[in-house]
């Protein structure tokens, strides 16, 4: 009932995906082609975002074709945690729990984390920017909340979002985990140290 969240505007992944198997020629057509397929039966188109990639739709116009959008914001209270885990996905390549592929093995980099806690600042103010430039007042949802309880913070988005919807038959989904683990712990600890933070 939600559509069928995903980066569909993020320049690579499933974007380039997408691209390769609907050969649009322009963003128009990608548009055309993405909605029937990605769109829930109540009507419902939804997408995942960071910031450059709503700066992306902007640029080409997509923004001006979603109509009544609704925003969820994930917002995480532990920044240092958050960067760690960027830094160290960018080093994998291992963006969530599903892909069990690795591009290389994590190493303690804290210039690469000190790029990723200034990358992803960049990212929430940005994003803060432009919600108050185009007044969307978001879904706030705490990270922490939502690894603890996926399922009951799905259904308060839900009912936020009044989503029109029937009861439907329940899809078995593989949940996302969180991927922060002892390696985590010790860079942020090390990194702490480093830097004479607490």
């Amino acid at each position: 009932i939600m559509g069928a969240p995903a980066e569909y505007f993020g320049f690579y992944s499933t974007f380039l995906r997408l691209v390769a198997r609907f050969r649009p020629d322009t963003i128009e057509e990608y548009m055309l082609k993405l909605m029937p397929h990605r769109t829930t039966a109540n009507g419902v188109f939804g997408f995942k975002a960071h910031y450059d990639h709503i700066q992306f739709m902007a640029l080409t116009g997509v923004l001006n074709r979603l109509n009544k959008m609704q925003v969820i914001a994930v917002e995480h209270r532990d920044h240092l945690a958050q960067a760690v885990s960027h830094a160290r996905a960018l080093q994998t390549g291992q963006w969530d729990s599903l892909n069990k592929n690795r591009r290389a093995e994590p190493a303690y980099n804290a210039d690469f984390i000190r790029w990723s806690t200034n990358h992803l600042e960049q990212q929430r103010s940005g994003r803060k920017a432009f919600f108050e430039q185009h007044n969307v007042m978001p879904v706030m949802v705490d990270y922490d909340a939502l690894a603890a309880d996926p399922a009951g913070i799905a259904a308060q988005i839900i009912a936020q979002a009044n989503v029109p919807h029937k009861p439907v038959t329940p899809v078995n989904v593989p949940l996302l985990e969180r991927q922060a683990d002892t390696i985590n712990a010790e860079w942020i600890a090390r990194f702490k140290e480093e830097s004479g933070t607490s």
